[in-house]
């Protein structure tokens, strides 16, 4: 059974501050979850296109909303829409609603309260549940018990250390091939304790099993290739003046939004030896922080899963 849970959105008055919504302007909420910034973009009139490849969270705020006295005349206009797709899509997406250059796109790379809190999702380690992690099952058939199951140590190790920067990453995957010999990994507790065991004698702030799950998550729903498709698109998709806001929860993540604003706010990448510009590349986008953004204490304090994100924004040049 799904626990019921308050969903915070994460840096919420500085992504607003960001990307500077005025009436009717076309605003994308690229990773809808449970709603905070999308409540938001109606509550400043914006035109909401909101994306989300969990349909199980498109539908929980399309009830939720039907509810809410606050929104319920907004969501029966024109001003209002509720897609289920990946954010990778965007280009589509928008396309499908004859909807060309948009104002703002936000996009929290983050897992929501409620789809953490999804028994069937099988995300949290704290839960009993199968080990599943599909987002979305309709768009693939690889569930985390597969990958723990069946790959072998190297392609371990790898998904361990690219999407999550895990160091014990060689002993965990050691524990993990010799727990399978004896019977199959079910489900995300039996996984959890595997982890808890070989990580003995570390002492560690965070549970052993959380980058192990967060790897795990990435790779069944690919997310670090989906991030880059959405990044270009989306960088694509402004209007001049545009903005684009990203909020990330992890390294590895970061230095994906990061390595992709950099190329697209840099201009001529010719050798230094060529005395003129062949290559003919302008800066697309600036970059608004040289650093960062972090919740400030106050905010890490009413929510701990705050503690690790980190918000970039860009905004989109004058194209001539």
């Amino acid at each position: 059974m799904k626990k019921d849970t308050k969903h915070i959105p994460v840096l919420l008055q500085e992504v607003m501050d960001t990307i500077l919504i005025k009436p009717k302007d076309n605003v994308v909420d690229a990773t809808l979850g449970g709603g905070g910034y999308a409540r938001e973009i109606l509550r400043k009139r914006g035109v909401l296109i909101a994306i989300d490849r969990d349909p199980d969270a498109v539908e929980a705020f399309r009830k939720a909303l039907s509810q809410e006295k606050e929104f319920q005349s907004l969501c029966e206009g024109k001003d209002f829409h509720l897609v289920c797709g990946n954010y990778s899509q965007i280009t589509e997406i928008l396309d499908s609603l004859d909807i060309g250059k948009v104002q703002s796109i936000v996009a929290d790379l983050g897992i929501s309260s409620d789809q953490l809190a999804d028994e069937k999702k099988g995300l949290s380690f704290s839960l009993e549940a199968l080990l599943d992690m599909r987002l979305n099952s309709t768009e693939s058939i690889q569930t985390a018990s597969h990958i723990v199951n069946h790959w072998n140590k190297e392609n371990l190790i790898r998904i361990l250390r690219d999407n999550a920067q895990e160091f014990n990453a060689v002993s965990i995957v050691n524990a993990i091939i010799e727990a399978r010999k004896k019977s199959v990994i079910r489900t995300t507790k039996e996984l959890a304790e595997i982890i808890e065991n070989s990580a003995q004698g570390h002492r560690k702030k965070i549970h052993p099993a959380t980058k192990t799950f967060q790897a795990l998550r990435m790779e069944v729903n690919a997310e670090m290739k989906h991030l880059e498709v959405f990044l270009n698109a989306s960088i694509e998709k402004l209007e001049s003046c545009g903005r684009l806001v990203v909020v990330s929860f992890h390294s590895g993540e970061d230095r994906e939004v990061k390595r992709i604003f950099r190329t697209n706010a840099r201009g001529c990448i010719c050798p230094n030896e060529f005395p003129l510009c062949r290559c003919g590349y302008v800066p697309r986008i600036k970059i608004l922080y040289k650093k960062p953004i972090s919740p400030s204490e106050k905010e890490i304090q009413e929510n701990p899963r705050s503690r690790s994100a980190k918000l970039r924004g860009v905004e989109k040049l004058i194209m001539t």
